[in-house]
């Protein structure tokens, strides 16, 4: 299933490479390599998905980003259950609108509808990316303190691109 997720989001991401980036906002900075307990060897992190999700009553939203790293799987299998945390980010600016049923971020006088829901919207109902919306990565270094020394680290700009 979980490999089904992430063909559908690569060939997701592909399709919607060709459209030009209107906005970019930064969710989050990432170290770009993650060394599993159960190895010796770090392994570069990659996005694996992303979903919205939303808290109705409040008319609030946050991106959900998920992560993985080549050999996550094996590990899976030999019974390591761990790895890496998503990360759940409220962006400024992004919002459950009620009225349209859909997950919109909004920057200056742009609005972008980034999820509608599916399903009946009066109880439980899945949110369905619009493809205006996606989240990429670049380059970046992260500063490591450990109180005494500062070091860089090769790391992950996660960003919401808004088409």
């Amino acid at each position: 299933m979980r490999s089904y997720q992430l063909l559908r989001n690569c060939l997701f991401l592909a399709l919607m490479a060709g459209a030009p980036v209107l906005g970019r906002t930064k969710i989050v900075t990432i170290p770009a390599e993650y060394t599993p307990p159960v190895s010796a060897f770090s392994e570069p992190v990659n996005v694996e998905g992303y979903h919205f999700e939303v808290n109705r009553d409040a008319t609030r939203a946050r991106v959900v980003v998920e992560y993985g790293y080549p050999d996550e799987l094996y590990e899976i299998s030999i019974g390591y259950v761990g790895g890496l945390s998503a990360t759940r980010v409220q962006l400024p600016g992004l919002r459950w609108d009620p009225e349209e049923h859909a997950v919109v971020y909004q920057a200056g006088d742009k609005e972008t509808k980034c999820a509608v829901a599916r399903g009946t919207p009066g109880s439980h109902f899945r949110l369905r990316n619009t493809g205006a919306c996606t989240v990429s990565t670049t380059a970046a270094i992260l500063k490591s303190d450990d109180g005494w020394n500062v070091r860089s680290l090769k790391g992950l700009d996660v960003w919401l691109d808004t088409k």
